[in-house]
């Protein structure tokens, strides 16, 4: 069994690895490394809070707004226990409108109209950001340009075969005329 020699000048007795077992360390370094990038690319991204995912954080914004409403006492008893039952957000919302008044309710619909607002704006910006990465890294990668580009190929393809037929009849002596073939009769 061949061995890597850490001497050239050992005859064997020094330190050695087999090869095979340095191949086989390499071929699971790679399999693990692979495996690990694809799971990054794969997996789903952690949940950001945020005006584009709210997520629990729209309902801190909201019990934080709540407070914001100078609440009478069975007021925010209410809405703490609405806080505590619901897992929802237009749950919650739905429910502390009918514990508010109608200053309050103006007040809170004012501010659900403004976080919709700046999260629609965050969303559109999101989505801006990701046209111009797909831009940026896939240039032309729409159904148009791809068909344009299969086209373009067609036509060369075609142009490097008539070149190739009129070469082949050019070399045999014939004209290019008589390259072609004659259609066959049934």
């Amino acid at each position: 069994m061949p061995r890597i020699e850490s001497d050239p000048s050992s005859s064997g007795a020094g330190w050695s690895i087999p090869w095979k077992a340095i191949a086989a360390l390499a071929i699971v370094v790679c399999a693990c490394g692979y495996g690990w990038y694809q799971y990054e690319r794969l997996r789903p991204n952690p949940t950001r809070f945020g005006p584009t995912n709210p997520g629990k954080d729209q309902r801190v914004q909201m019990t934080e707004m709540f407070r914001g409403l100078d609440l009478s006492t069975t007021q925010s008893q209410a809405i703490s226990t609405l806080v505590i039952q619901t897992t929802s957000t237009a749950a919650l919302y739905r429910g502390a409108v009918k514990v508010l008044d109608p200053a309050q309710r103006r007040k809170a619909d004012e501010w659900m109209k403004q976080a919709r607002a700046e999260r629609q704006k965050a969303r559109t910006e999101a989505r801006a950001r990701a046209d111009a990465r797909k831009q940026k890294y896939y240039p032309g990668a729409s159904a148009e340009v791809a068909k344009q580009g299969d086209q373009q190929i067609r036509e060369d393809r075609a142009r490097r075969k008539a070149a190739a037929d009129a070469a082949k009849a050019a070399k045999a002596g014939a004209s290019p005329a008589a390259a072609t073939p004659a259609p066959v009769a049934p």
